[in-house]
């Protein structure tokens, strides 16, 4: 891997040899996920059928919207009727867990005075929350062929400009995944003829810095050529790993790590459970669902019962927490008497 200033990227990269990301299949090694279906699958009750859900990351507490409204409904504790949200809740919140915000038009509700939901101000349709830290929200608003990074501090009427991250050469930047505070990540891709490529931007939310990272093969200044466009980057930047999602009807999926050849796989729909962990979910409707752990030698995987009513054919349809023992949320295909939620308890 190696980091240069954003400033410098493109001035090196027409110049770089490609090196293929090589085949590999669908998983592989003993499962790392054990399930007992007698007493780790929850089937959760609910008011109505839950369409949408958040999972707040310390308290575990459950907020979804449903056919009969909006509900917050806390790790052993009694369900909470909020006030009825028109847009769907965002899987970002505060260290103290006090603020509830939608992923559309932002809005927000104080927890401790749920009344009613607020409008942040002089905030568009585009913006999208990325992390909160200190007391503050940062988030990114999309404006053409860039994108504007701010804060917001509550009460939320105190809005910081903190700097752009642009197209360069005609490459224009995408919001990249793996999000850790100070560092929100972009991505370029380049795609000419049969050779794609990309470059990761991390952007510091502190100091305005812009780290651009290379994906390199072996040896120096030989890029990773993917099979295809890349769709998706998650970043791990606490191991330097990679995830990307390719636009490829077999090799889909590509995982990078620093030192090692990048390795693609043949999955069903990628999706990302929980940007945080380095586990890959896979929908297929006649395999069903698999989650594969990158986070050992072996890349294992599990893969679910069918049986099971399940439907993860989106990232909003799935979120596992973090932690020892890792907790599986999945929405169910409703049925009479049924929520739409099922809680699994799953063990490395």
């Amino acid at each position: 891997m190696q980091k240069i200033l954003a400033t410098l990227w493109l001035s090196c990269a027409t110049s770089l040899f490609a090196a293929h990301c090589t085949g590999g299949s669908g998983g592989g090694g003993t499962p790392f996920i054990k399930i007992d279906p007698l007493s780790s699958v929850q089937f959760l009750g609910s008011e109505g059928v839950i369409t949408d859900f958040a999972i707040s990351p310390h308290s575990e507490t459950l907020f979804y919207r449903s056919s009969d409204g909006s509900f917050a409904s806390p790790k052993g504790g009694l369900t909470q009727r909020l006030p009825k949200s028109q847009f769907p809740f965002a899987r970002v919140m505060d260290d103290e867990e006090r603020f509830l915000f939608t992923t559309e038009q932002l809005f927000f509700l104080d927890l401790l005075w749920p009344h009613h939901y607020q409008s942040v101000p002089s905030i568009t349709e585009n913006f999208r929350l990325i992390f909160a830290k200190e007391g503050a929200f940062y988030g990114v608003e999309e404006k053409g062929d860039s994108f504007e990074i701010f804060s917001i501090s509550p009460p939320f009427n105190n809005i910081e400009r903190l700097g752009s991250v642009y197209s360069v050469d005609g490459f224009q930047p995408k919001l990249g995944r793996g999000h850790r505070f100070p560092s929100i990540m972009f991505f370029y891709t380049k795609d000419q003829g049969q050779h794609h490529n990309a470059w990761l931007l991390e952007m510091n939310v502190q100091t305005g810095e812009q780290i651009i990272t290379r994906f390199e093969g072996e040896e120096p200044d030989d890029l990773i050529d993917f099979a295809g466009p890349v769709k998706s980057v998650l970043r791990f930047p606490e191991t330097g790993s990679t995830g990307f999602i390719v636009d490829h009807p077999v090799r889909n999926f590509a995982w990078w790590e620093l030192g090692t050849p990048c390795r693609s796989y043949s999955v069903g729909k990628a999706l990302f459970p929980n940007d945080a962990l380095p586990v890959l979910a896979s929908w297929d409707e006649k395999v069903g669902l698999e989650i594969f752990n990158f986070d050992t030698p072996s890349k294992t995987r599990a893969v679910f019962s069918k049986e099971l009513p399940i439907v993860a054919e989106k990232e909003e349809d799935l979120w596992i927490t973090e932690g020892r023992a890792p907790v599986l949320y999945l929405k169910t295909k409703p049925k009479i008497g049924e929520s739409g939620l099922i809680r699994i308890q799953m063990s490395r």
